[in-house]
């Protein structure tokens, strides 16, 4: 298979796992997978979220021997606001929670679009703990 063509398959793979969307029917929310474009964004591009997520995320006490990545899914709403943060892939209850409170101080987001409407979408964001 011709290279190119294995890369633009991995990025639509890897696009199908990132962005959930929800619909609304009777208070129930139903799951189904969109590739919206444009995707949800932080104001100020992908540079400016990272330097935030480097900038607020401190090792909490007693956590000091822990290294890796916690993934913390949530939902980017219509008008950007951010909601229903959950640890998908944990590193211990600490960091995990530290995580999520790292993540609920950003500020609103750019939603996610389908026919130029705003939508809701799931994302899931990295926050690395390094020493």
């Amino acid at each position: 298979m011709d290279i190119k063509i294995m890369r633009q398959l991995a990025i639509i793979i890897l696009t199908l796992l990132t962005v959930t969307s929800f619909g609304q029917d009777n208070d129930s929310v139903k799951e189904g997978i969109f590739v919206t474009e444009p995707m949800p964004s932080y104001p100020g591009g992908p540079d400016s979220l990272w330097t935030f997520i480097k900038k607020n995320t401190k090792y909490p006490k007693g956590t000091l021997d822990y290294t890796g990545t916690v993934y913390v899914g949530f939902v980017v709403t219509e008008d950007g606001s951010l909601t229903n943060f959950k640890v998908m892939k944990g590193l211990c209850d600490i960091c995990d929670e530290n995580a999520i409170e790292t993540l609920r101080k950003m500020p609103n987001w750019i939603p996610a679009l389908i026919d130029n409407k705003p939508i809701r979408a799931r994302i899931v964001l990295p926050v690395k703990y390094a020493q």
